[in-house]
């Protein structure tokens, strides 16, 4: 529009005929009526103008500047804030971190004991189990030798006991003879005399011969007197490696010994006495554990149901140790029932027969029962753990049956396991009724 105003003279006149300066503007009037000067004074009114956008411009960008100073100050101080925030939180995880470290520090160490500690005690269980097995070994070689000793005495009594009969023989009045008392040494000199006399080239030759029945005596007394001491030896290290367990009355058979007889101090010294010590019978046969087959893992379940198939199995369940493990949020009378009837079903899907062991209650009574309970429940007196009872159970079985004991007791599985019975874990029996 100003280039057709600058070139056409005609209608810049007819445009500037209806427009006032009043309407247009000083300058845009100047523009368009063109009186004298116009331009120098256009010029400076467009100077002028300049200067004012100028000092505006300025104006709005001093405002701009203090609106962005407010806002940097404004961030400056959040981020003061925030950097104090970060340092208090930086000093706060370095405590955390320094005590974690000093905590992880004490507990590698008290690790690091335990873990000496428990090297310790397995050597000692080793070194005792050699000295155990070391004193077995020697308790079986000392009874062989005792029942040899005993053997070799008892020759030695019947040639006494013809000895003595040749004696009294010879001591005896012939017909013609003076009745005069034969002492001791008397009695020695015919009883060689008769040993001589008996030696005839008829009769074969007997390894006693040319030996001294008093002295042969006087050895049999001191073998007798040995071997009483040696038998009571013997007992005390039988007793010794025996392990207690208590006795409770529970309702599994049990296995009786014969009793051993000791004669006096009085029958070892004379001779031709009863010996010592009664010879004692054969050692019990142990226990032996039940054997997989091939390709049978021990804990499988395929094994665990190998184990609790087998004919005549007794299958000895450390109650709570099972029930903590599979309900240890239930009470003791719920995790009791709940076992009942797990073991209830096992032993109709298995055959086995299974006997759980409780702890009692504090005053040693038995908790009441409503109803009959599918399989054999025990309950230990008061001061007396449910462990000891399940390890006598085993004990008091006879050894020709197989055992099975369920538990995850450390010194459970290790006194079953040197009584000859299967170990199963409380867990593994879980994973099985699971399946």
């Amino acid at each position: 529009m100003q280039q057709v105003l600058e070139r056409d003279d005609v209608f810049r006149d007819r445009v500037a005929e209806g427009a006032s300066e009043t309407d247009l503007g000083r300058a845009s009037w100047l523009f368009l009526h063109r009186p004298d000067g116009w331009a120098d004074e256009l010029g400076l009114l467009r100077a002028a103008a300049s200067e004012e956008e100028l000092e505006v411009s300025a104006t709005r960008r001093e405002h701009s500047a203090e609106r962005r100073l407010a806002q940097v100050t404004e961030t400056l101080s959040r981020v003061r804030c925030e950097l104090a925030d970060s340092r208090l939180d930086s000093t706060v995880t370095d405590a955390a971190l320094t005590a974690e470290r000093t905590s992880r520090l004490e507990l590698e160490r008290i690790r690091g004991e335990l873990s000496e500690r428990v090297a310790a005690l397995d050597g000692d269980r080793t070194r005792a189990v050699r000295s155990l097995k070391a004193a077995e070994a020697r308790d079986v070689l000392r009874l062989d030798e005792l029942r040899a000793a005993r053997t070799r005495i008892a020759a030695l009594e019947t040639r006494l006991a013809e000895l003595d009969t040749t004696a009294a023989e010879s001591t005896r009045v012939r017909p013609g003879d003076s009745a005069v008392p034969v002492g001791p040494p008397v009695q020695e000199a015919l009883v060689r005399e008769a040993l001589v006399q008996s030696d005839t080239p008829t009769t074969p030759p007997s390894p006693w011969d040319g030996t001294d029945p008093v002295a042969v005596a006087r050895a049999v007394q001191q073998a007798a007197a040995a071997a009483a001491t040696l038998g009571e030896a013997l007992e005390l290290a039988a007793r010794s490696l025996t392990p207690t367990v208590p006795t409770l009355s529970v309702s599994a058979p049990t296995v009786s010994t014969p009793s051993e007889g000791r004669p006096t101090t009085g029958d070892a010294g004379r001779v031709g006495a009863p010996s010592a010590e009664q010879p004692r019978g054969p050692r019990p046969p142990r226990r032996s554990p039940i054997r997989l087959r091939r390709g049978v893992h021990e804990g499988s379940p395929e094994g665990i149901e190998q184990l609790l198939a087998t004919p005549e199995v007794v299958a000895i369940v450390d109650g709570y140790n099972v029930s903590m493990e599979a309900w240890p949020l239930l009470d003791s009378a719920a995790q009791r029932s709940s076992l009942i009837a797990m073991l209830g079903s096992l032993q109709a899907r298995c055959g086995a027969s299974f006997h759980v062991v409780f702890d009692g209650d504090d005053d040693g009574r038995r908790p009441s029962v409503g109803a009959p309970l599918p399989v054999r429940v025990h309950f230990s007196h008061a001061e007396v753990e449910a462990d000891d009872v399940v390890l006598d159970m085993v004990a008091r079985l006879p050894t020709d049956r197989p055992v099975v004991v369920v538990s995850s007791d450390r010194r459970v599985q290790d006194g079953a396991r040197r009584l000859g019975a299967n170990i199963v874990k409380s867990g593994e029996l879980l994973s099985l009724n699971r399946g």
